[in-house]
C-alpha cells in the first residue's frame, strides 16, 4: 500500500493519502507515506486508540495482525466482502491460532458488481 497509494490519482487515492495510518513491524522502521507511522506493539497501540476514542480504526490486509487483535478482544466490528468468485486457495481472514468467534449479522449490502458486504459484531455472552 505504501508503494502504490502515494503516486496513485483519483478520489480514493486522495482519501488513502490523507487518512492517518499506522503500520506494525517487529523491526523498527520509518514510513515516508503521508500521515503514516510504524509501531511495534499492536495491542498497546490499538488499546490506546480505543481509550482516546478519536474515531474508527480499520484493519486492511494482515491475517496475523487480525488474529492478534481478535485474540486480544480489540475488534468491535467485522466487515466481510464476499466476491462471487471461487478460488482454489487464499489467505485466511485471521491467523490459524484463533479460537472460534461467534458473530451476529447486523447488516448486508449488495453492490452492483455482485459483491456482498456483511457487517457483523461479536456475539455477546450475555
Amino acid at each position: 500500500m505504501e508503494q502504490y497509494w502515494p503516486t496513485a490519482e483519483g478520489q480514493v487515492a486522495e482519501l488513502m493519502n490523507a487518512l492517518p495510518k499506522i503500520g506494525f513491524s517487529h523491526r523498527p522502521r520509518e514510513s515516508a507515506w503521508s500521515n503514516a507511522r510504524v509501531e511495534g506493539d499492536p495491542v498497546a497501540t490499538v488499546s490506546a486508540l480505543r481509550r482516546d476514542g478519536k474515531g474508527v480504526a480499520v484493519l486492511m490486509g494482515s491475517a496475523n495482525l487480525a488474529g492478534t487483535l481478535i485474540d486480544s478482544g480489540l475488534v468491535d466490528e467485522y466487515r466481510f466482502a464476499v466476491n462471487p468468485v471461487l478460488l482454489g486457495g487464499g489467505v485466511p481472514v485471521a491467523a490459524a491460532r484463533l479460537s472460534t468467534v461467534e458473530l451476529d449479522l447486523d447488516d448486508t449490502r449488495v453492490f452492483g458488481s455482485g459483491i456482498v458486504e456483511m457487517r457483523c459484531t461479536p456475539r455477546s455472552s450475555a
